[in-house]
């Protein structure tokens, strides 16, 4: 792994005034085959000041990391592939901007290309690369490596298969699965194991993770055999297993009998003395203790304000109704969240039930449909593979109600633009005011993912990074409206606040929902903005 210590070397650091010197020296370092020194360096470079050069450098130096390895020494290939998927999470960030440059579709192809079995989606990227730069054979020639590894692979059948796992779980632990996957393959003689790879979100919360297989042959029997030895070890609802018969087709089996429970511990919330006094290794074994025959500890994740314990088991109802107790007793599940994350979605006991978003709220008169509304905020009605998208991308669960409204309307500018405050901002004393609602969406200019989004907002204007830009206002980006996550983790139900980049970024609290917010709005003629 990659460690973020700085004692073994100096370095320029970056500034704005100071970037030449600090990319100058990450160039002789990428001559020296120093792609750790780099990584280590780009990463000093707080977030609100990562421009497209900055990724773009990071980028470079996680492929050359994954790809050739310090000093021509490879990489472990367990290592590589996470330095591959972060990069192609960075290049994703940076999309609008580099799509149509050489550059960025040449660093989109080589990750795919060297990820296991991901040459078809390396091919569209490289092409463009050779469109938007004729001159460079390199291109061609990894057009070229693609196709023939495919053919390649396709020659072989079925041979080759990728176990899709809807499991949370760090590369030690899907080790694990790796190993006793491997060794049932072998008693059989069906074939083994030949690698795998873990998917992460932009949170750096693991997605899934895959295990390459390679079977012995690509009878139907040993595909059946296979299935048939995955589903006795356990994997959970929603893993699937895939593989390619020929170039035109690509099979996909679902497979998984194993439900899952999250628990998102607070991390910043709670008294001192509870993490003082609170021992998270004997929260888990009394969790894994009172799960007995129902389900079992798997994986976990530290993230900047909570840390996860993720269960697998026969039934989400069962565990969680094993461990209710113990989650209201021990201090250290206080302001805890529990979430389903595989298995058929269920009303959460642990949760409060809310009744519909908006339930008796007229939305009749609510959006002004105008053809600039029209043209750079609504959006296409999102579907729940985009939802689901667009929260990876931004590394948050958004609100149910947001959801909701945007399924009604994607989108827009409301015809109520204010909302009243008690105490004054750089727009008014007694209110703020919108200019319109961020859809979900990337096409939109003024859209969650758009070009003028919400990470737009946080890169190129600084705003705090406490959750998500939902909404812009008159000032024309001086000031906004933001879903705060700050108490209640990624996962939890945001607060809604008003961000002053006039007033050093304060931060002034609007709602404690994103309904709330919406049921607050009133027409601005409700204020004499001109009294001044």
């Amino acid at each position: 792994m990659i460690e973020n210590s700085f004692e073994d070397f100096e370095y320029i650091p970056y500034t704005p005034e100071n970037a030449d010197a600090f990319y100058h020296q990450l160039e002789q370092w990428n001559d020296a085959d120093e792609f750790t020194r780099c990584i280590k360096v780009l990463e000093t470079i707080p977030e609100q000041q990562r421009d497209y050069r900055a990724s773009f450098a990071l980028v470079r130096a996680l492929e050359n990391y994954a790809i050739i390895g310090d000093h021509d020494e490879r990489t472990d290939e367990e290592e590589g592939n996470i330095a591959l998927y972060r990069a192609i999470d960075l290049l994703e960030s940076v999309r609008e901007e580099g799509k149509d440059k050489a550059e960025w579709n040449m660093r989109m192809a080589y990750a795919y290309q060297y990820l296991p079995q991901q040459e078809e989606q390396a091919i569209p990227y490289a092409q463009r690369w050779a469109e938007l730069d004729p001159g460079d054979d390199n291109a061609k020639a990894v057009i070229v490596e693609c196709q023939e590894e495919i053919e390649k692979r396709n020659d072989q059948k079925s041979k080759f298969v990728t176990l899709n796992i809807n499991a949370r779980l760090q590369p030690m632990h899907r080790h694990d699965l790796e190993d006793e996957l491997d060794d049932r393959l072998a008693a059989q003689k069906l074939g083994f194991v030949d690698g795998g790879g873990t998917m992460m979100m932009a949170s750096g919360e693991v997605k899934d993770c895959d295990i390459e297989i390679t079977l012995a042959d690509g009878k139907d029997e040993t595909i059946e055999e296979l299935m048939s030895i995955i589903e006795d070890i356990g994997v959970p609802k929603g893993s699937k297993l895939l593989w390619s018969a020929d170039a035109d087709e690509r099979s996909e089996r679902p497979v998984g009998r194993l439900e899952g429970m999250a628990l998102y511990l607070n991390g910043t919330e709670l008294p001192k003395e509870v993490y003082e006094s609170c021992d998270i290794n004997y929260a888990i074994e009394q969790l894994e203790s009172r799960m007995d025959g129902v389900g079992r500890f798997y994986s976990w994740w530290e993230g900047p304000q909570n840390t996860a314990l993720y269960f697998y088991g026969q039934s989400y109802d069962k565990m969680l109704a094993a461990v209710q107790d113990f989650i209201a007793e021990y201090p250290l599940c206080q302001k805890c969240i529990v979430e389903q994350i595989a298995g058929e979605q269920k009303p959460n006991p642990n949760k409060k039930k809310k009744s519909t978003p908006f339930e008796g709220f007229d939305f009749t008169g609510f959006w002004d449909d105008c053809d600039y509304a029209l043209k750079e905020y609504v959006c296409d009605p999102p579907s729940d593979e985009l939802i689901t998208e667009i929260e990876v991308e931004l590394g948050y669960k958004l609100p149910a109600s947001y959801i909701w409204l945007m399924k009604q309307h994607n989108g827009g500018i409301p015809v109520n633009t204010c909302f009243p405050t008690n105490t004054p901002t750089s727009w008014a004393e007694n209110h703020v005011a919108i200019t319109g609602i961020f859809g979900i969406g990337k096409k939109k200019t003024y859209s969650l993912c758009g070009e003028l989004g919400s990470q737009f907002m946080i890169d190129e204007w600084e705003y705090p990074a406490i959750g998500v830009a939902i909404c812009d206002c008159p000032s024309a980006g001086h000031d906004m409206i933001f879903l705060d996550y700050r108490e209640c983790g990624s996962q939890g139900e945001p607060k809604v606040v008003h961000i002053d980049q006039e007033c050093d970024y304060a931060i002034t609290p609007l709602a404690d929902s994103f309904e709330e917010f919406i049921r607050g709005l009133v027409n601005e003629d409700e204020f004499d903005e001109y009294d001044d």
